[in-house]
């Protein structure tokens, strides 16, 4: 079985968005979908692609969710060391595009954190996606290792699996220009 992702492009205006629509019209869409969901036994595909992303038109593919946990399955494999993923997912961007007062544990800094437990593991399911589109290209892989914990500014975002619905992000300050 090959493995597939459905990725949709950015639209940049409405008659992008009219010609895509005249050229992947509902019956067309599902005609396809239906084809590759019994041909790769990928179950939902045409109810995904008619009634999912396509049709609120999100462009790219979703991988925040998981982005830290792919970085610990590369350390779980030895192929990075935990210093190397802490310094590039942390400190490297903060230093590299100056932004003021994180990337760092310190005090007077904003405390931005997440306590992920490597030893226990998550396999991505529908039940725990939590991107607007509904999807994930890692459905049904097992990360070796899980967020416990999100903490924005101090405030508690994301816990026990579940968003606390918070919205305590805030406008970063950068000290060099792009």
């Amino acid at each position: 079985m090959s493995k597939l992702l459905i990725c949709n492009a950015r639209l940049i205006n409405e008659g992008e968005i009219r010609d895509v629509d005249v050229l992947l019209d509902g019956e067309r869409i599902e005609k396809i979908a239906g084809k590759i969901e019994a041909a790769e036994g990928w179950p939902g595909l045409r109810h995904q692609v008619v009634h999912g992303c396509l049709d609120r038109r999100y462009a790219g593919l979703p991988l925040v969710q998981h982005a830290l946990q792919i970085l610990f399955d590369l350390v779980a494999t030895k192929a990075i060391s935990l210093e190397l993923l802490v310094d590039r997912a942390c400190h490297a961007s903060a230093d590299l595009f100056g932004v003021t007062d994180r990337g760092y544990v310190r005090e007077g800094y904003f405390a931005d954190l997440v306590i992920v437990d490597p030893n226990k593991s998550y396999r991505v399911q529908p039940s725990n996606i939590i991107y607007k589109c509904g999807w994930s290209p890692f459905e049904g892989h097992e990360f070796s290792s899980n967020i416990d914990t999100t903490i924005v500014n101090g405030r508690v975002v994301f816990s026990d699996g579940k968003l606390s619905g918070e919205i305590a992000g805030q406008q970063l300050e950068f000290t060099r220009a792009r």
